[in-house]
């Protein structure tokens, strides 16, 4: 969501410069940079938005699965975090070992896999944390440490 913010920023800033560079009046020029602020604030209000309802709606998901009874669907996210683990360690590893061997290509990671990552991690810790929460408060014992 963050990069479509980034992304208008990107067209309304050259278009501000613009009027700023045209030959208007000091006051149409105020108005013309009003609206284009009110416009750029209502598109971050709409991105905003959206990214709200999307967390929202990957937590109802997220308790759905720490609820279910089936093994797989409860040891699916973890074992995607694992394998999203293993990737990180050896694009770490071959970068490391590109310092110093050059022949081995250097690898880098498009951001967007970070996040996924990063994204998968957390949610794996959660649902973890859900789940011991849950069989501690089933077992009548809600004093024990997670």
């Amino acid at each position: 969501m963050f990069n479509i913010i980034n992304s208008l920023k990107g067209i309304i800033e050259p278009v501000a410069n613009l009027v700023d560079k045209l030959t208007f009046s000091e006051e149409e020029k105020a108005n013309i940079r009003t609206s284009l602020i009110k416009t750029q604030n209502e598109i971050n209000l709409i991105a905003l938005n959206a990214q709200r309802e999307y967390t929202l709606a990957y937590q109802k998901i997220l308790l759905v699965d720490a609820q279910s009874d089936d093994k797989w669907q409860r040891r699916w996210r973890p074992g995607l975090s694992l394998a999203f683990g293993i990737i990180v360690v050896l694009v770490s590893l071959t970068n490391i070992l590109h310092a110093y061997i050059p022949s081995i290509q250097e690898v880098a990671l498009d951001e967007n896999i970070w996040e996924i990552i990063l994204a998968m991690l957390g949610i794996t810790s959660l649902t973890r944390g859900v789940e011991k929460s849950v069989k501690s408060y089933k077992n009548g014992n809600t004093k024990e440490k997670l």
